[in-house]
């Protein structure tokens, strides 16, 4: 009985998931923003598994894109030609798999990725968080529930797309381990589940009225703030024994 009990919870739990991801996609389509289905988290299985036959891919990759394997890595460079049409293909994709919610970028909107406790230094004092931007974070898995993290969060800025921004200037965000998602990229979009973490929205896109702040802005702020933070001195209270 007990076994019964738990196999209903574990597919009304499916269930509310696969149905919190279509709300979402439909929204993001009715907002404009292209979406993709993506691959899906398996907590069972430990790793990322979609329904294209023969595909090996353990980590998050576009899915449902009838065009064979899509290796984790490499999507298509043609994104956009996939982007659902609208919410009737985003029922018909969602009816059955809980698909990762995926955005093509350099289509609507391009993306900055960085790192959460880099953005945390650039945007200090939860500052971030009134950034007139659509921000999300993705919390990475613990270990175990109480565990360390198995990696750094990682903030996704969403700007503006067609901008276009210097080699140098690509080359030194690159430098920091700055991330600009731009046409033939993609990211994932809240609530989708990344590796076993979750996707969440720092800064709705309700919150600004689903308004992007201009991408060449929002990198040389960036760019600014990391020279500043660079050239400042180190606090007595980070010296620790070589202050003694």
């Amino acid at each position: 009985m007990a076994d019964i009990a738990q196999r209903t919870r574990l597919r009304w739990t499916k269930r509310r998931e696969r149905l919190a991801l279509l709300q979402a996609a439909r929204e993001y389509i009715r907002r404009g923003w292209p979406v993709i289905p993506g691959a899906w988290w398996s907590q069972e299985l430990g790793r990322h598994i979609c329904d294209i036959p023969s595909c090996l891919s353990g980590g998050l990759h576009p899915a449902a894109l009838d065009t064979g394997p899509v290796p984790a890595f490499s999507p298509p460079p043609n994104l956009a030609d996939f982007a659902l049409a609208g919410e009737d293909d985003a029922r018909a994709q969602w009816r059955e798999r809980p698909y990762s919610v995926l955005m093509p970028t350099g289509i609507s909107c391009d993306v900055i990725e960085m790192a959460a406790a880099s953005a945390a230094r650039i945007w200090p004092n939860g500052s971030l968080t009134s950034l007139h931007c659509p921000t999300a974070q993705l919390a990475p898995r613990s270990t175990i529930d109480t565990g360390p993290l198995t990696q750094d969060p990682t903030v996704f800025i969403v700007t503006q797309r067609g901008e276009s921004i210097s080699s140098d200037t690509i080359n030194e965000l690159t430098r920091h381990h700055v991330v600009l998602h731009r046409e033939g990229s993609w990211i994932p979009l809240p609530p989708s589940s990344v590796s076993g973490g979750s996707m969440r929205w720092v800064v709705s896109p309700q919150q600004c009225d689903w308004q992007t702040l201009p991408l060449a802005q929002l990198t040389q702020h960036i760019l600014r703030r990391l020279v500043q933070l660079r050239s400042a001195p180190i606090p007595l209270d980070e010296l620790g024994d070589s202050a003694a």
